[in-house]
């Protein structure tokens, strides 16, 4: 179960991870340190709102199936006499 706290921490965890691997390899193949932090803002930006839209829609499957199974306890009680 996700909740939507956790699939922003988890998005913000992959597009630090995006950042850095960017970044680092950027430099690494020979690109200027200027254009390296551009394809790392880049990507820190793209695959984090990729996470954050994957971990959203998790979040929302998960509380309608809570809500469906609370809707099928609903009234169970009814049907028995005192």
């Amino acid at each position: 179960m996700m909740t939507p706290f956790q699939a922003r921490k988890g998005a913000l965890v992959f597009a630090v991870f995006a950042f850095t691997l960017l970044t680092a390899g950027s430099l690494f193949m020979g690109a200027r340190l200027w254009v390296a932090m551009v394809r790392g803002i880049e990507g820190f930006c793209l695959f984090g709102v990729l996470a954050w839209g994957i971990g959203a829609l998790f979040a929302t499957r998960n509380e309608s199936a809570e809500q469906k199974a609370e809707n099928k306890k609903k009234g169970q009680n009814l049907d028995q006499t005192v």
